[in-house]
């Protein structure tokens, strides 16, 4: 996928290797991190831009929110 429209948050999730996604998570968690990280996400889905409401939704759907 071309992430030149992806927010900082969607580029951050899909840079993860497969099953990092647990611990990232719960790193977020600890850092009190993850709510900045989901609201950017919810930004670009309410964006209505297609290739930031696909990369949004996918990264949401990868980290277990969708």
């Amino acid at each position: 996928m071309d992430n030149s429209g992806m927010s900082a948050a969607a580029r951050i999730v899909a840079a993860l290797r497969p099953g990092e996604e647990p611990d990232f998570v719960s790193n977020h968690i600890a850092e009190k991190s993850l709510h900045g990280l989901i609201c950017e996400l919810n930004a670009d889905i309410l964006s209505k831009e297609p290739g930031r409401v696909q990369a949004a939704t996918e990264a949401l759907r990868r980290i277990g929110f969708v």
